[in-house]
């Protein structure tokens, strides 16, 4: 809600006030993403700390673009991000010993118990005092946009706090989120389970997604090319075979069965997990997009991304296709390769 007359106006403020301070009492954690557009006035802010502070609730602030930061005062914690630390201290962060210094002046101002500071690719700050403080680097190797790096911290530090997470575990995992965020280009989101793989695997291609990553990503400008398989025991023949996508000149989507999807069709698990053999066909220059899907066949996701081309391996041309149907339905084009 945007409040177009001035946000100090006494009817609108002190309504949301009142609903505020019903509604955080039965709350786990605040999160106050504050955009500057004129719903939170001073005294709602002030509200809002007051009654996260009465009844031990984090509040976690994701400031305007101020020179003010003694609005969130009582806060438990705010997270500007460079450029507006940058606006509020009135220098730049050129190097880990400027962030620092502003940190400390941001504090001693606001009188905060945390202050993070998220710097995008270099990762974030935690800050105490000038004796306590934490720089966390980024985990990632490829930088493909900033965006949405902030809203992530915010929102994995909230998640924690209202878990009763220590607030050096809390900046850990939004570190860890931020580091996710910034490999994909424009805001994407993540499930726990995508977060908690990313902790258990590491880092992996940006080549790799979930189905609905997928979905929301694929380009408007290319045609959508499609194939699917096991791909396990990855050899020279799969190389062969994927390396003909590109002479149909789209956008190359390669879907795996899971790990669960190929031991409930073959008895057993495959030689290589799920995750090796999507990092390995991430690495073929000719992929541009790697998924996993549970299912037993491919039809599902077909659907979902609605392919302009399907590619099968020519010893499938007088077999029966499971995902004749939906082939069918989305109006997409069976081509055949040949096998190596």
């Amino acid at each position: 809600m945007d409040i177009d007359p001035d946000p100090e106006t006494p009817s609108p403020q002190r309504q949301l006030i009142d609903y505020l301070e019903k509604t955080i009492p039965s709350c786990d954690a605040v999160i106050v993403s504050d955009y500057g557009k004129g719903l939170l006035s001073s005294a709602t802010l002030k509200a809002i700390a007051a009654c996260g502070k009465n009844n031990e609730i984090p509040v976690v602030g994701d400031p305007r673009s101020t020179t003010n930061y003694k609005i969130y005062q009582n806060f438990t914690l705010i997270k500007p991000n460079r450029k507006e630390t940058e606006a509020a201290v009135g220098f730049k962060l050129k190097d880990q010993k400027d962030v620092l210094k502003a940190a400390e002046i941001l504090q001693s101002e606001v009188k905060l118990k945390y202050l993070v500071i998220s710097l995008d690719q270099d990762g974030l700050l935690l800050f105490s005092s000038p004796q306590d403080y934490h720089f966390l680097a980024a985990e990632t190797k490829e930088v493909f946009d900033v965006v949405g790096a902030g809203d992530a911290v915010s929102s994995l530090l909230t998640f924690m706090l209202a878990g009763k997470a220590d607030i050096e575990q809390a900046a850990y995992w939004a570190q860890l989120a931020a580091s996710m965020e910034i490999q994909h280009v424009g805001v994407v989101s993540f499930s726990k389970n995508e977060l908690l793989q990313r902790f258990d695997i590491g880092e992996t291609s940006a080549k790799i997604m979930t189905p609905e990553q997928l979905c929301r990503s694929l380009p408007q400008e290319q045609p959508v090319v499609f194939t699917n398989g096991f791909f396990d025991e990855i050899s020279a023949g799969h190389l062969k075979f994927l390396h003909q996508l590109k002479t149909l000149k789209g956008f190359n989507v390669v879907a795996i069965n899971s790990d669960q999807s190929i031991a409930m069709q073959k008895g057993q698990p495959p030689l290589l997990n799920e995750r090796e053999r999507a990092l390995l066909l991430s690495a073929i220059e000719a992929v541009d997009r790697v998924v996993i899907f549970d299912e037993q066949d491919a039809s599902s996701l077909i659907r979902s991304i609605r392919p302009q081309t399907v590619v099968k391996g020519e010893h499938f041309r007088k077999k029966k296709l499971p995902e004749k149907e939906a082939i069918k339905e989305t109006g997409a084009k069976l081509e055949y390769f040949p096998e190596y």
